[in-house]
Formats: structure tokens, C-alpha cells, sequence
């Protein structure tokens, strides 16, 4: 009798001593299974709000809450984060020590300031339960989302980065947790906005649907077209976002890149080797389409100087050359343009398309034109050939 219970007794302590080393949650689980050695990287220096359970496993309540846990984490993916440290092991004490857990389990929410993005841990005295739990984590987002009109969307798109950004149209005048936290996280990595689908500026961004998910990335949209599921949306967007920043990198800086030569001409397309290296071998072309038949030597000049001091404060935006409708009428058609000179066609070479400028042939109308094709608001034409006319 003794040997049997002595054989129980073992074998319910190597049963503990088990649950004690592998934690209350399996390698597979969505609850990301902190320790002292990531605690930093991916809860300090994340984006994200994070919900964070610093447990035992020998503790009966921590126990009774973990599937509660594990299922808050699936309900949230992609929208709060949620992880557990185990104190018990010895690896973590220190961890746990530092953020005052002195029972089990100990709950605290970390929500990045709206300001300046640093961590704030406060403690969750809540029910614990998934539905409360998802509650509170997704009213801990703070709310850096963007609202766009047509009104404000000039200055919106100024500040995109790389004129990338992203719009999301939608019936709803408040913001969903999802896209808040997808606006937290994409915080200074890409430019985010909501937009009101009764917005006039909806309907001239020729987006007829809500809610809709619209990528604009220079001449070109990239429309979401998945289930509007957290964790898909933030891949999709991942895709158009800069790199997260690294210690390393922060250490380490790219060189500065080379600067960019002053335009000191707008050159003519004679041939199809200056139409390939001025225009189709560029993302962007500015293609000013003059007529030197019809038009005087000083009218000629004149409308060069205009394209000119329009290449010069569009650098950066597109390259511009020039062509001489008069010498290549079959080309100038084959772009699709309507016969009346001077005037300036935005080619697009990767797409096929193009948008003809309408209004004055000046300097500011150029900007203007250009700055809205690349901003999605003034549409590129794919050409009905489905070919770029050639020299």
C-alpha cells in the first residue's frame, strides 16, 4: 500500500513539475508567450496595445482563466495584442518584480500615449471573462485615426510619405477599433485616413462603394478586395508601409541619398530612343505636345520656358520631355490626345494610360494636374490600344 502511494505522489509531482515548464499556454496558441528576453522588443517598442497576464502556472485561477485568455487573443487578433509571462520560472522574476506582481493573475493593459507613442501600464480589474476582456482592450486604442474631406485632403496627402497612402470609405462617422488599431500601428509608416462615403471626395476619387479599403501609391490604387478581418487588412497594408524602425538601424543610418540634379532643360523627343530613355522608361512622364508648324519661333519658345519651369518645381514628381506634334501626328494620336496645342499629357508606361491635362497651358495648372493624378484625383485613361504608341 505504502509503495502505491508513494508511486501517486511521484507521479502527480512529475505531473506539476510538467505543467510548471511548459506554462498554461502551447507554442501554437495566440497568446504570445512572453519572457524577459522579448518583453522589450515586442511589448515596449511596439505600436500596439498590448494586454499582458503575468501568471503562475500552479495557480488555480490563472487556470480558470486561460481559455477565457486564449480566446480574448483570437477574438483580438490584429487588433490588440495579448500575451502572458510566466513568473514562475526564474528567467522572469525579475520581470515580473519590476511590474509590481505580487498575486496571480495580474492583468495590465500597455497603451502607447497618443502623443508621443511611449508605453502606459495600467491594471485590469475587470471580469475575466473573453467578452470583457475584448471590451476593455479595444477601448484602450487611442484614437490617431485621420478623418479626410475634400476640404483637408490636399494637406493629407502632403504629408504621405513617398505619395503612399491609404483611405479607408466608410458609412460610419466614428472609427471602428479595427481601424484604430490599424492606424496605431501603422503610426509614421504609412499615412491612413477615413473617409466619409457621402463625402463629396469620394465621388471624386470615382470610389462608389463603402465600406472600401483603397491604397494610393503615386498614378497608382490598389483596392482591398479580402474579408475585412484585422489581421488581413494589417498584412495587406504591410505591403505599402516603410520598414519598422531597429535599434540597429537607428545605429546604423543609410547614407544620405545623392542629390538631385537641378533641371536645366526639358528635352525633345526625336526618336524612339529619346522617347524610351525621356518617357516610357520613367514611372511618371510629363509629355508637353507642342506644334512647331503652326506656331512662331517666340510662341515655341515661350510655351518650352513654361514646360520648363514646370519640370524644374516637379522634379521629383516626373520626368518631362517634349514633342512636336506636327512631326509625329500618328504618335500624339495614337496617345489618344484631341488635337489642340499646346498641351500636356501625363503618361503613365507602366499602366498604359494617360491623362490629358485640360485648361491652361501654365506652370501652376501643370502642378496642379500632375500633384492630382498622382493623388488618385485626377484619372489615368488606360490607352484603347492596350499599347504605347511608338516613334
Amino acid at each position: 500500500m505504502h509503495t502505491r502511494h508513494l508511486f501517486a505522489l511521484l507521479v502527480l509531482a512529475s505531473v506539476l513539475a510538467s505543467a510548471t515548464a511548459g506554462g498554461l499556454y502551447s507554442a501554437n496558441s495566440k497568446v504570445v508567450q512572453l519572457e524577459a528576453s522579448n518583453f522589450k522588443q515586442l511589448v515596449l517598442d511596439s505600436p500596439d496595445v498590448w494586454m499582458v497576464e503575468f501568471y503562475a502556472p500552479w495557480c488555480g485561477h490563472c487556470k480558470n482563466l486561460a481559455p477565457q485568455w486564449e480566446t480574448a487573443a483570437s477574438n483580438l487578433e490584429g487588433v490588440v495584442s495579448i500575451g502572458a509571462v510566466n513568473c514562475d520560472e526564474d528567467k522572469n522574476k525579475q520581470l515580473c518584480g519590476q511590474y509590481g506582481v505580487q498575486g496571480f493573475p495580474t492583468i495590465k493593459v500597455a497603451a502607447p500615449n497618443k502623443a508621443d507613442a511611449k508605453k502606459k501600464f495600467d491594471d485590469y480589474r475587470g471580469e475575466r471573462s473573453a467578452a470583457a476582456i475584448a471590451k476593455f482592450a479595444s477601448s484602450s486604442i487611442p484614437n490617431v485615426v485621420t478623418s479626410v474631406t475634400k476640404k483637408s485632403f490636399e494637406g493629407f496627402v502632403a504629408d504621405a510619405t513617398d505619395h503612399t497612402y491609404a483611405l479607408l470609405f466608410t458609412p460610419k462617422k466614428t472609427a471602428s477599433p479595427t481601424f484604430k488599431a490599424l492606424s496605431l500601428h501603422f503610426r509614421g509608416r504609412l499615412q491612413l485616413g477615413m473617409v466619409h462615403s457621402e463625402d463629396p471626395l469620394a465621388a471624386e476619387l470615382e470610389v462608389n462603394d463603402a465600406p472600401a479599403l483603397v491604397v494610393f501609391k503615386g498614378d497608382e490604387r490598389v483596392v482591398y478586395e479580402g474579408k475585412l478581418k484585422p489581421a488581413k487588412l494589417r498584412a495587406f497594408l504591410s505591403d505599402f508601409a516603410a520598414p519598422l524602425k531597429s535599434a540597429a538601424s537607428d545605429a546604423k543610418k543609410a547614407p544620405p541619398p545623392p542629390e538631385q540634379k537641378p533641371v536645366t532643360s526639358v528635352d525633345e523627343v526625336t526618336d524612339a530612343e529619346t522617347l524610351e530613355e525621356l518617357c516610357y522608361s520613367k514611372r511618371v512622364c510629363a509629355l508637353g505636345v507642342l506644334d512647331g508648324e503652326n506656331a512662331s519661333a517666340e510662341e515655341l519658345q515661350a510655351q518650352q520656358d513654361i514646360l520648363l519651369a514646370a519640370a524644374k518645381e516637379n522634379a521629383k514628381l516626373a520626368r518631362f520631355a517634349w514633342v512636336d506634334a506636327s512631326r509625329f501626328p500618328e504618335f500624339v494620336a495614337g496617345l489618344e490626345l484631341s488635337p489642340n496645342y499646346p498641351q500636356l499629357a501625363i503618361v503613365s508606361p507602366s499602366k498604359k494610360a494617360v491623362s490629358q491635362m485640360i485648361g491652361s497651358f501654365t506652370k501652376e495648372k501643370m502642378t496642379s494636374w500632375i500633384q492630382g493624378v498622382l493623388a488618385g484625383k485626377k484619372r489615368l485613361y488606360p490607352l484603347d490600344s492596350a499599347a504605347l504608341p511608338k516613334l
